[in-house]
């Protein structure tokens, strides 16, 4: 199940994100700023992810977005190189659904 995204605009309100998710992520954790398509204004991230198994969705709105400064490496038994690239980490406001 993919997660869904938008973009939402305190003026326009909710449009649909471009690229992939990742890109949209690491774009936020780099401090470029979310534009709107319509005005330019800024726009937050929304995200919602279908949990499945008769879960409610949770749905959120990224507040923050980083990527670690330094990755993870270390030598394998036979001499290789393991690197760990880590995806964006996300901070969160879960929205309560009641």
């Amino acid at each position: 199940m993919a997660t869904d995204r938008v973009l939402v605009c305190p003026q326009c309100g909710p449009f649909p994100t471009t690229g992939k998710l990742f890109d949209v992520l690491l774009a936020r954790a780099r401090e470029e700023p979310l534009r709107c398509a319509k005005c330019s204004g800024l726009a937050t991230l929304r995200l919602k992810f279908p949990f499945g198994l008769n879960a409610a969705d949770s749905e959120c709105t990224v507040r923050d977005c980083f990527v670690p400064r330094t990755l993870e490496v270390w030598k394998e038994k036979d001499g290789s190189n393991v690197t760990f690239s880590y995806g964006p980490k996300i901070k969160t406001k879960l929205e309560p659904s009641f």
